[in-house]
């Protein structure tokens, strides 16, 4: 084992331990091994000096940022809060990484156009945790620079919806660059934003949408190839829980977050939009510190719940590969309407095979 191994095989268990590990204040040697660690794990290099040298400088200034974020988590937890780190995002600065991966506008435009508001019956069952993964979830999948999470989104709903109403296997994947390239509605932006609402919509109005081999994923929004037409799966209608019209009060997000609890322990996964500013350098844990947490910029799917107490949680599926986070996912305090995940609420869908 060499010893850059070692120095950041000892950070990590630091941190899983549960200390407030500062990152930042390492030694000149220290920053730039780990530096080197992080280009060799995700596999990054860049065209010039000049360019490593900036990307250098921004790297250490995230090590400050993490430090900051794990302080923040510390104080507000018990013991169980978030753990940041060295994510594939640390060569970036804050600005890079909200103008590439989420959408700024998102919170403006409206989700429910179509929709159907749905009555959720109150959970009267004895569960007091759910997690779909795997039962009603495919693989994780990864965006890449591309602000594309809306259309990920979308795919994963319909998905996850034809394995609870159709018993569809999970090897059924479904195309996200034809939403990219094909859904052009009104503030539907390819790899520069969208509505996964609207991208419901778009496959229901279509006749349907083909799978992810028939139309794999570029990464890049495109052309349209209306060459691809062999659909595998429909879209009737969609349905979004929500106690109010957007924006919703305080005590409609409350409602409407008991009413996600509903759902999740009785039926499945939802669809939904959140405050991830400051997902770029979470790795583990649950997090309770988004930041303001109220700038709703990015398209995620719920997939599981744990309500059972005081250091309850929300298991959310994201579209930054399974190297991201807990294997693709990532952990939110229970309870608190956490990164705004009731804000605007929640939408799942009705499916057809084809």
């Amino acid at each position: 084992m060499d010893r850059r191994t070692i120095i950041v095989g000892a950070l990590c268990a630091s941190f899983a331990a549960g200390a407030v590990t500062s990152l930042g204040a390492s030694n000149p040697e220290t920053v730039k091994e780990l530096f080197d660690n992080f280009k060799s794990e995700h596999r990054v290099s860049y065209s010039t000096m000049d360019e490593e040298m900036h990307r250098f400088s921004i790297f250490v200034k995230h090590l400050a940022l993490i430090d900051s974020r794990n302080a923040d988590e510390h104080a507000r937890s018990d013991g169980n809060g978030a753990v940041h780190g060295i994510t594939r995002f640390a060569d970036l600065t804050q600005q890079e990484f909200e103008d590439m991966y989420l959408d700024k506008h998102v919170a403006a435009k409206i989700r429910n156009a179509n929709a159907t508001i749905a009555s959720v019956p109150q959970y009267v069952g004895s569960a007091t945790a759910a997690d779909y993964t795997g039962s009603q979830t495919t693989a994780i999948k990864d965006q890449g620079q591309c602000g594309s999470c809306f259309a990920h989104a979308a795919a994963e709903q319909i998905e996850s919806d034809g394995m609870r109403l159709l018993g569809n296997d999970a090897s059924i994947t479904l195309s996200v660059q034809q939403i990219v390239s094909c859904d052009h509605g009104e503030d539907q932006n390819g790899c520069r934003g969208g509505l996964q609402e609207l991208s419901f919509d778009y496959v229901r109005d279509n006749g349907g949408i083909v799978s992810a081999k028939d139309y794999p994923y570029t990464a890049r929004t495109g052309r349209c190839d209306k060459s691809k037409d062999n659909y595998v799966m429909g879209v009737t209608k969609y349905d979004m829980i929500r106690t109010e019209d957007i924006p919703q009060s305080a005590e409609a997000i409350k409602s409407t977050e008991a009413d996600f609890t509903s759902h999740l322990l009785s039926t499945g996964t939802l669809s939904i939009g959140v405050d991830a500013t400051t997902w770029n350098t979470y790795k583990s844990g649950i997090m309770s510190d988004c930041g303001k947490g109220t700038d709703i910029n990015h398209a995620v799917q719920l997939v599981g719940v744990d309500s059972s107490s005081s250091s309850g949680y929300w298991k959310i599926r994201n579209s930054w590969s399974a190297g991201w986070g807990e294997e693709g996912n990532i952990r939110v305090s229970y309870g608190a309407n956490t990164c705004g995940l009731a804000t605007e609420g929640g939408s799942y869908t009705t499916v057809f095979n084809i």
